[in-house]
């Protein structure tokens, strides 16, 4: 009884040695990981550099410039008097929709702004 116990004791040891050596076989740091990190980064850059995108005013503001890139300007605009903000807004969007606020001075009150991105 007394020598199973024992084997019993050194099988335990040898597999939770086996458990805790087996992830150290291989480095964390491997040359291959890094070359696919590498190339998915260009992949991600060239698609973001080719990608074309349209921004549409959906209230309370005009789209004043953009180039198809992600980069745009709008101004405020109130919907419901029409007033319009002085300066232009600078936003970035890859299809995602942009929130803003302002206060119109005209109606005393917080206007929301919504833009969406849709892609070419």
């Amino acid at each position: 009884m007394k020598k199973s116990k024992v084997w019993l004791c050194v099988l335990l040891i040898v597999l939770a040695a086996m458990l805790v050596f087996s992830g150290c076989s291989k480095s964390e740091y491997d040359e291959n990981d890094y070359e696919t990190e590498e190339t998915t980064a260009a992949t991600v850059e060239t698609t973001q550099a080719t990608a074309r995108y349209n921004h549409v005013a959906i209230q309370n503001c005009v789209v004043n410039k953009q180039d198809g890139s992600p980069d745009f300007e709008y101004y405020y605009k109130c919907d419901a008097c029409g007033y319009m903000g002085d300066w232009p807004k600078t936003a970035s969007s890859t299809g995602d929709s942009v929130a803003d606020s302002f206060f119109c001075d005209t109606c005393n009150d917080w206007k929301m702004v919504y833009i969406d991105t849709y892609p070419q």
